[in-house]
């Protein structure tokens, strides 16, 4: 007997391959760029090679170094110039892998990503990193004169998904920022350590 298979190439990949950008809008010369250090605020969206969605359109606010990207969008978000939207082909290796991400994306899936940073500036203080995009107030979420880690985490229900990557999830994100705000090592945090938004940079 004859078996015939008929098989679809969606996409293959090299463990050698890197990061490819390409821009959709045209660079302008001498383009304002991201360094590690500084603090970003970008839009993301990103699909498998064959269209499925990974990640609706979202909003990134993040310090470039600090983990929270995963290593392909780190790699490429100090390429590119402020203002102008790209194209990212982020191979396995500098995404999620070969395990993937459980109940989010596939292992050894090559990611097609939009991303376009809006604005970048200098690390701030960790009491004025930006974790929401909406102004909610620390009476909104604690219920006594401190918060606890907790309340904290209900309090950011909501907002924009924090970006991870493999073994870091959102509770792991979550985690990390509350570690970072909460300057005393108290386990709780007070109103002065409380901030969500940076009062210089309303737009975010």
């Amino acid at each position: 007997a004859t078996i015939i298979f008929r098989v679809k190439l969606i996409d293959f990949h090299n463990p050698k391959d890197e990061v490819q950008v390409i821009p959709n809008d045209e660079e302008p010369l001498n383009c304002k760029k991201a360094v590690p250090t500084d603090f970003i605020h970008a839009t993301y969206a990103a699909t498998e090679a064959d269209g499925a969605v990974v990640s609706e359109a979202s909003e990134i606010h993040t310090i470039v170094e600090t983990g929270t990207l995963i290593t392909g969008l780190y790699q490429a978000v100090v390429q590119l110039c402020e203002g102008v939207q790209y194209e990212l082909i982020i191979p396995p290796h500098l995404a999620y892998g070969e395990w993937g991400l459980e109940d989010y994306i596939s292992g050894s899936v090559v990611l097609h990503a939009n991303l376009k940073i809006h604005e970048s500036w200098p690390q701030i203080d960790a009491p004025k990193v930006a974790l929401c995009n909406e102004d909610r107030t620390f009476e909104d979420c604690a219920k006594e004169d401190s918060m606890s880690q907790e309340e904290f985490e209900k309090c950011l229900e909501g907002c924009e998904r924090i970006q991870g990557q493999p073994l870091k999830t959102r509770e792991w994100s979550l985690n990390n920022q509350f570690q970072r705000l909460d300057r005393d090592e108290s386990g709780a945090l007070t109103k002065d350590e409380f901030q969500l938004t940076i009062k210089d940079h309303d737009e975010l």
